[in-house]
């Protein structure tokens, strides 16, 4: 491995002692992930096989072609995480045509807000506006946000998982794989397209959770649909009810309603907080 970049070449995957983290499942339709350390530092290795299973393939083709173009852009986008190409190799018997490793970073809602200053809250939640307007900005959506997906890179929050990301406006694979139930806006239970928008709306389920220390429940799809299109209570607790303005414009049912960009959510935090 070169120190300087951390790239890690080839043979020397071989030679690594790595941990499997492939759920059993997705194990059979040829997806690869796996954990490994060196000099202190963890990483993932994540690579797809060929397989009948077209929806993996499609989500791994795509978070692959996503990093390829932001890897390419100049200066890169500030939540791109540090991350290694790899194609065409064999690794432990596997023809493997493309992987990614990335470091293993810490979550960035690790802490309980309730043992945070106002303050310390506004500057995560700024973090992750951030982040997200900068994908935005890069006329992308993540299309399948949720907690697991922001990291924190000494000070900066970090994106991963872009296997349902998509260019604003655009279609593809996403059209046939659903997002994550839990974060799912009212619109998409109706087919609709994934927007700018409703990223928005899985990033307001997540500030809900966090800033409530509580998941939401659902037995079904169906019982995701009648929370998120009809019954979906937004009551903060005392300590952030001025958070409930953003959490408004972030969860309105209807698209028309809900904030139109990152900008908008970052005006109401700024405006509601002062």
């Amino acid at each position: 491995m070169n120190p300087n970049s951390w790239q890690f070449d080839r043979q020397e995957l071989n030679m690594l002692e790595l941990s499997l983290h492939t759920p059993t499942q997705r194990l059979s339709w040829g997806r690869r992930l796996y954990r490994f350390e060196v000099a202190g530092q963890r990483y993932w290795l994540k690579f797809q096989l060929a397989s009948s299973y077209s929806v993996l393939i499609d989500g791994f083709n795509a978070e692959f072609s996503f990093y390829q173009h932001a890897l390419a852009m100049s200066p890169q986008p500030t939540f791109l995480p540090e991350v290694q190409i790899l194609e065409n190799f064999e690794f432990h018997s596997e023809q493997v045509s493309a992987a990614l490793i990335l470091k293993d970073l810490p979550p960035l809602l690790v802490r309980d807000p309730r043992q945070l200053s106002c303050d310390h809250v506004i500057h995560i939640i700024f973090k992750m506006l951030n982040a997200v307007e900068e994908l935005h900005q890069m006329d992308w959506i993540h299309a399948d946000l949720k907690p697991a997906h922001f990291l924190l890179a000494g000070s900066t929050c970090k994106l991963i998982d872009f296997e349902q990301s998509q260019t604003i406006g655009g279609t593809g694979h996403q059209q046939t794989i659903n997002a994550t139930p839990r974060y799912m806006a009212p619109e998409l239970f109706h087919g609709e397209a994934k927007t700018v928008q409703t990223d928005l709306y899985a990033l307001g389920i997540i500030l809900l959770e966090w800033l409530t220390d509580q998941r939401l429940q659902a037995a079904s799809y169906q019982d995701w649909a009648y929370l998120h299109c009809q019954s979906l209570k937004l009551a903060l607790p005392e300590p952030f009810q001025d958070f409930s303005p953003l959490l408004h414009g972030l969860l309105a049912k209807q698209k028309s309603q809900r904030w139109q960009n990152i900008m908008a959510a970052k005006r109401c935090l700024m405006t509601e907080i002062e």
